[in-house]
């Protein structure tokens, strides 16, 4: 099981992967861009999370609510 964690801010999105354990095991920083959906997708697509939690998903992280 794997679960991806976005903390979004208005200039850029960072990406956490936690495992079963609750371990850190992979992290992202993308710029907040057109761009940034297909770069968080590419890096998750090895971890086949189970689940995507998605901090301000009403504000900075608004794009990415409709994902993945």
């Amino acid at each position: 099981m794997f679960v991806i964690r976005i903390d979004s801010h208005k200039g850029s999105h960072s990406a956490a992967v936690l495992d079963q354990d609750q371990q850190l095991i992979g992290e992202l920083r993308v710029h907040a861009s057109r761009h940034q959906r297909d770069k968080l997708l590419g890096f998750a697509a090895r971890f086949e999370p189970d689940f995507w939690a998605i901090e301000s998903s009403t504000d900075t992280g608004g794009d990415l609510r409709s994902w993945p």
